[in-house]
């Protein structure tokens, strides 16, 4: 089915009902081509008020156009969306074995996951309909150092916490305040939001070798406290989302916002990422116990570096970097 993708924009970007007549002149079409087109939004799953006086209400996005939207605004994307899923990273692995440099920049999202996975292979639990659940595909030539890869996460993982920290904030319109606590998670109001997971491997795409990146992100939107399994009772206190915190918002929304918020962040000089990311970093100048490598490390967080990593001052009074992918808060 077609639909129409800059209404469905229009309406999920809106502050509140829209009167019909001012969609028809925005879009400068007849009042009754914008409701034929409000009927196949319906029809593809989207919830939609249609008041005589107030006007139109996207209520909530049907998951089948998702895809239609995210390639309306990212012509030439690779977007696969699921209603259940092991794993989008998973999936975005796939993609890049199938499509080559075709995969750049490639996104699977998910409205379930039953392997959802974090860090260091931590479970991440979402009921379904509660959580943004997808990954992205970031390609780049291999060349002769080691530590590339390396690198390639810390960078990834800098820019995915500031960027996806401005996204959610814009798509709810600053109503909230999104902090980062390194390696991997975005708090609201000192609670999980959000886990980031960056993991990379190699690829060989046209005889080159390639570092394929693969960027996900663990979202709680719509999640209620009481949706919380009960065997997760000792997270409970610990664990956040956009509707807990009264802010009730489509989860598409907060996609596209992220997406771009993230696109941007992509090409902005690693000093400007660096200030913002000291400005929202909670655990800054704080002393932490961190395990790396299977090292129980206690210092003080003094720095990020972009591509090595977290700078801590161990209580020794060594300076160390560590590294995003295989570092853990104790």
């Amino acid at each position: 089915m077609d639909i129409d993708c800059q209404l469905l924009m229009r309406l999920l970007e809106a502050d509140g009902p829209v009167p019909l007549s001012k969609l028809s002149s925005d879009e400068r079409r007849e009042p009754a081509h914008v409701q034929a087109a409000i009927e196949q939004l319906r029809a593809a799953g989207c919830v939609i008020d249609v008041h005589p006086q107030h006007g139109v209400t996207l209520r909530q996005t049907g998951l089948s156009v998702w895809s239609d939207l995210l390639t309306h605004r990212w012509p030439g994307r690779v977007v696969e969306v699921y209603r259940q899923t092991a794993s989008t990273q998973d999936v975005v692995r796939r993609i890049i074995a199938a499509r080559g440099r075709a995969a750049q920049g490639a996104i699977a999202i998910a409205d379930e996951q039953t392997g959802g996975r974090g860090r260091l292979g931590r479970r991440w639990h979402a009921p379904a309909g509660t959580a943004l659940l997808f990954s992205m595909a970031s390609l780049v030539p291999r060349d002769a150092d080691p530590n590339q890869s390396t690198h390639r996460i810390n960078h990834l993982t800098l820019i995915t916490a500031v960027g996806a920290a401005r996204g959610i904030e814009s798509a709810c319109r600053h109503a909230v305040r999104v902090a980062i606590k390194w390696p991997n998670d975005l708090l609201l109001n000192g609670r999980k939001l959000a886990g980031i997971l960056v993991e990379s491997h190699a690829a060989m795409i046209d005889r080159q070798p390639y570092h394929a990146a693969i960027t996900g992100i663990g979202m709680n939107v719509g999640l209620r406290e009481e949706q919380i399994p009960s065997e997760l009772h000792d997270v409970r206190d610990h664990v956040a989302s956009l509707a807990m915190a009264g802010v009730h918002v489509d989860r598409l929304r907060v996609l596209v916002h992220v997406l771009a918020a993230l696109e941007e962040a992509l090409h902005e000089p690693d000093d400007r990422l660096l200030d913002e990311w000291r400005q929202r970093c909670v655990t800054r100048g704080e002393i932490v116990t961190l395990r790396n490598d299977g090292r129980t490390i206690r210092g003080e967080v003094i720095d990020l570096d972009p591509h090595e990593g977290l700078i801590l001052r161990t209580e020794s009074g060594t300076i160390v970097h560590l590294p995003a992918a295989t570092t853990s808060t104790v």
